[in-house]
């Protein structure tokens, strides 16, 4: 007692519900309509059994098959059948859901059926219950020993139709209600209701009459319910039309039971008459079912795309084979700053007219439409960039990217191309062009300052000696003659003494310039510091350096010196010859040696090292 009351506890609540639809259902069938062999003429309670073992889980399904197999023994044991026959009949309809779920289930990841809502999945539903129902006749047919024609027949067309017409109901129903991705509002309950009623009552309207006939109303009915709702409606329909046929067969009224051959026969015509409606139906909704999903699938990617293009600023546009039929898509209007509803770049005429192009500045214009004819004339991928003019005078930068398009036999179809604003990047470029100017002035005139003597203008030390080590490379290099003169201004600390630093700052400034106007023009001058300053003569044998030098000298003594109340100012200057082997540090020692010679013999004097 105690292992009952635990094996009661843990089933599961589905299991106890599915268990009490299958036997209300199949006493129900058993009570209205009796078909061959004493077997119900629509039973329901399979598509109940095969829906229950869809929906659940593997852990869940034993105590199902437990809980429908008690109500199936029930059921058949209270109708005509023995219970030996209800045994066996229960064994056969365990058999039937087992195959069919095992068949819809097999090589599924999730272990679950999918929805009725694509052809795939309904064509192996149907295949599976075809299967499974047959198999079950077998089955009960050979266990009760009452295989035969009519038995296997009568079992495999009631089964095959409960599992067809509830098994989809209840499987769409519960997928609905579950589903977090399907609302299900008042409106959609309410239609659903409503085609339910009308279809009952259109289906009793006519299977209870014999004066029209008029079967093709429900089999339209079924068809406005699937275009209204769907997988819903076909289920909804089909179930309703089969409960008002059950009934009026059962109460043995209308046209049916007029059909030659009397009640099986009818029976017979009406379970073909509900697989008609199926084979109509199903495979309708399917499509339709897969027309909705591919235009949500069209209208999800187009919005994605929309926002990608958005924020990239990246839109696309097409042209025909002739470059009359240009299209645009939103995002172009927007780089346009123009209105789709306001203008159609397809009805501004053809690319070879120029019309959609008066859009572009009028010095871009001719190379975008000579591009563009090009690509068309070739059938070949372009590039360009050029500027827009929006309405409001705004000028914007865009470039454009495309190929050819052709058409499935390999016609050349047109041009496609991308179209983006690249505005914003092109001012950074700018700036940054204008950043790079700037920073090499900044630098050049940072070199210049770090190479130039700040008074007088000319090249400081630094670069005095960066030119003579060149020199010397150079010499070298091509066996040329090279001399560098010492220059230094006489008595300079008197002058700076006598008349003031001011004064001294501009004997050494006309100093710097008299010694540039006096040399040649690739001589070089720098100031090493103080009074002394270094000239460079490349190419000058010793003679032509001392006329070089020479004329410096006179040049400085023959100058107008009244303006700093100077009588006279004087230079003495010492000049070396490069050799073969020797450095800038020998050459400076031995110009600065000729250089003091020159002070120590009186001033005023060039003298040439030895």
């Amino acid at each position: 007692m105690d292992a009952l009351r635990t094996f009661y506890a843990r089933l599961p609540i589905a299991a106890i519900t599915a268990g009490l639809a299958y036997y209300a259902l199949a006493a129900l069938s058993l009570y209205l309509t009796e078909g061959v062999s004493g077997l119900a003429t629509i039973w329901p309670s399979s598509g109940v059994f095969v829906a229950a073992l869809l929906l659940s889980s593997k852990p869940q399904r034993p105590a199902i098959v437990i809980c429908i197999a008690l109500a199936s023994f029930v059921a058949n044991g209270q109708a005509n059948a023995t219970w030996s026959d209800a045994a066996l009949f229960t064994i056969a309809n365990v058999c039937e859901a087992l195959m069919i779920t095992w068949l819809c289930l097999y090589g599924r990841a999730s272990g679950q059926v999918g929805n009725f809502s694509n052809l795939s999945s309904v064509g192996r539903f149907c295949g599976s219950a075809i299967i499974g129902t047959l198999s079950a006749a077998l089955i009960a047919g050979f266990l009760s020993g009452k295989l035969s024609v009519p038995f296997v027949e009568s079992w495999a067309t009631t089964t095959l139709l409960g599992t067809l017409i509830v098994t989809p109901l209840i499987v769409t129903v519960v997928r609905i209600i579950t589903s977090d991705k399907v609302r299900v509002t008042t409106e959609n309950l309410v239609e659903s209701f409503g085609i339910a009623v009308i279809l009952i009552a259109l289906s009793a309207g006519v299977f209870g009459q014999t004066a029209y006939p008029l079967l093709f109303l429900p089999l339209i009915g079924v068809l406005i319910a699937t275009y209204r709702l769907g997988g819903v409606g076909t289920a909804v329909g089909v179930f309703s039309v089969a409960m008002a046929g059950t009934l009026t067969l059962a109460g043995g009224a209308g046209a049916v039971p007029l059909i030659e051959g009397g009640r099986n026969a009818g029976t017979l015509f009406f379970q073909f008459y509900l697989l008609s409606l199926l084979i109509a139906a199903w495979p309708l909704s399917a499509l339709l079912e897969q027309k909705r999903r591919l235009i949500a699938n069209y209208a999800e990617s187009n919005y994605f795309l929309e926002l990608a293009e958005s924020s990239a600023k990246l839109g696309h546009w097409h042209v025909g084979s002739d470059g009359a039929e240009l299209g645009w898509s939103n995002e172009v209007y927007q780089i346009h700053g123009l209105d789709a509803d306001h203008f159609r770049p397809e009805k501004t005429g053809a690319i070879k007219q120029g019309t959609s192009l008066d859009l572009y500045h009028e010095d871009d214009r001719e190379n975008v439409r000579t591009t563009l004819l090009q690509a068309l004339q070739q059938q070949d991928g372009f590039t360009y960039n050029a500027r827009v003019v929006r309405p409001d005078g705004e000028v914007r930068f865009i470039t454009s990217i495309g190929e050819a398009r052709f058409d499935d036999r390999g016609n050349f179809a047109g041009l496609f191309g991308t179209l983006q604003d690249i505005t914003a990047q092109t001012e950074i470029l700018e700036e940054l062009r204008q950043a790079r100017e700037s920073a090499l002035r900044e630098a050049e005139n940072s070199m210049r300052l770090a190479e130039t003597d700040q008074l007088t203008g000319i090249a400081n030390r630094r670069k005095a000696m960066m030119v003579l080590a060149d020199a010397i490379k150079v010499a070298e290099a091509e066996g040329l003659q090279l001399a560098v003169g010492i220059l230094d201004v006489d008595h300079f600390k008197s002058i700076n003494d006598r008349f003031g630093h001011a004064v001294g700052d501009h004997v050494l400034q006309q100093v710097a310039s008299l010694c540039s106007s006096a040399l040649r023009e690739e001589d070089f001058v720098g100031r090493l510091g103080g009074e002394e300053f270094l000239i460079v003569m490349p190419g000058a044998a010793p003679e032509i350096a001392k006329l070089i030098c020479e004329r410096v000298r006179i040049a400085i003594q023959l100058a107008d010196w009244t303006g700093e109340e100077l009588d006279l100012v004087t230079v003495s200057i010492g000049i070396a010859s490069h050799r073969d082997g020797a450095d800038d540090t020998w050459l400076m020692q031995a110009a600065d040696a000729a250089l003091y010679q020159a002070k120590s013999d009186g001033r005023n004097l060039l003298r040439l090292a030895s």
